[in-house]
């Protein structure tokens, strides 16, 4: 399970197309926009573009009513989705597979919130870094069941780099080891893009955590930290 939450912007026209199956599928564009201060005093602000991706009549409903600058609430499962595009080069875009859609009109700010519950694939490594802080970094594995566009029961594994913070960094690096389940709840995830030793390219999805659960009885049910700041369908082709 992988599920995110958000209040964005739509940043651009609702894109529909019907399927020989009969299924209606339809692509949005939006943006979570967020800003803050740091410790330090200083103004920060952190944009997150994703794609909302809806079927049906979810996507006829976008389609009629939304227009660029409205605001939306969006539930769904968060993917990764990899291409090359027109010019050749490799790419990586976070797609949300919505269950719903409530339109917001003019509403201002954003919200994001993305929940999981995997297990892990390696051991957590933890450093510091040069101020001292705890960072702890280590792999997900997220199950997740769907219906497609023919009504097949399909199930994949999706996998995900999580990254905590602080005390949370070191409770996991303590408690945490490769095949322990754990729930995680982040307010940040970035799709990265890299290449091998042997030149090959590679997408892989990060999420900062604020809060780790240990579901696992060996762990006593330990809570490592608390959220403090610390689809129906086929994959569309387009």
């Amino acid at each position: 399970m992988k599920n995110i939450s958000i209040i964005a912007k739509v940043t651009g026209n609702v894109n529909t197309r019907q399927f020989e199956s009969g299924a209606i599928g339809g692509r949005m564009p939006v943006l979570v926009s967020e800003s803050w201060t740091s410790q330090d005093g200083a103004e920060q602000k952190r944009e997150t573009p994703l794609t909302v991706e809806v079927w049906n009549n979810l996507a006829l409903a976008c389609s009629n009513n939304l227009k660029e600058g409205d605001s939306v609430f969006v539930d769904g499962d968060l993917e990764l989705r990899s291409f090359t595009d027109r010019e050749g080069n490799f790419r990586a875009t976070l797609v949300i597979r919505a269950r719903s859609v409530t339109f917001l009109g003019q509403v201002a700010g954003s919200y994001l919130r993305v929940r999981g519950i995997g297990n892990l694939g390696r051991d957590p490594e933890m450093r510091y870094t040069d101020s001292g802080v705890a960072v702890t970094n280590f792999s997900v594995a997220f199950n997740r069941r769907y219906t497609d566009s023919a009504g097949e029961r399909q199930e994949d594994t999706q996998w995900a780099d999580v990254s905590t913070w602080n005390g949370t960094a070191e409770n996991c690096n303590q408690y945490l080891r490769q095949g322990s389940k754990v729930y995680i709840e982040g307010n940040r995830v970035e799709a990265d893009v890299w290449q091998t030793k042997e030149g090959e390219d590679r997408a892989s999805l990060r999420i900062t955590a604020g809060s780790v659960q240990f579901l696992d009885r060996a762990a006593n049910g330990v809570t490592a930290g608390v959220s403090s700041g610390d689809g129906e369908g086929d994959e569309m082709p387009w």
